[in-house]
């Protein structure tokens, strides 16, 4: 028996024409290309916050979770509470400048004196309540 050497010519596809299209891949390869990238980038941001890089707060921010972290100390914000309140008090009456009648009776019907007791300056017009302070402004923060 003889054998026949066959050539070793490396197989090639068919070649294509110069005009004909590229098939496109198919929805699965594309989902699953989709989901892996998204995974990939959710998982190296949330490295990145788990350590303190938070783009919102800056990196001067303390990751939570880390005890090595030095502790703030809070300043002392004392509140106070302050209630104002506005008192009137009626005006004083004063004895010389209210006009008292005085009469005198006597025993005997013949004449009877009667004679008031007046002060020399007019009474005076009585004062008009003053307006109420305004309340006072105090912010809490």
């Amino acid at each position: 028996m003889t054998e026949q050497a066959v050539p070793a010519t490396p197989t090639r596809p068919p070649a294509r024409p110069a005009g004909a299209a590229r098939k496109k891949p198919g929805a699965m390869p594309t989902v699953l290309l989709a989901l892996a990238t998204f995974a990939v980038i959710f998982e190296f941001l949330a490295f990145q916050l788990n350590n303190g890089n938070d783009p919102a707060l800056g990196k001067s921010a303390p990751a939570a979770n880390d005890p090595k972290a030095a502790k703030v100390a809070r300043p002392v914000v004392n509140r106070r509470i302050v209630k104002t309140r506005v008192v009137h008090l009626p005006p004083k009456q004063s004895a010389t400048s209210s006009a008292v009648p005085v009469s005198s009776s006597g025993s005997s019907g013949s004449s009877s004196a009667a004679s008031t007791v007046t002060s020399s300056a007019p009474a005076p017009a009585p004062a008009a309540a003053p307006a109420p302070a305004p309340a006072p402004v105090t912010s809490s923060s």
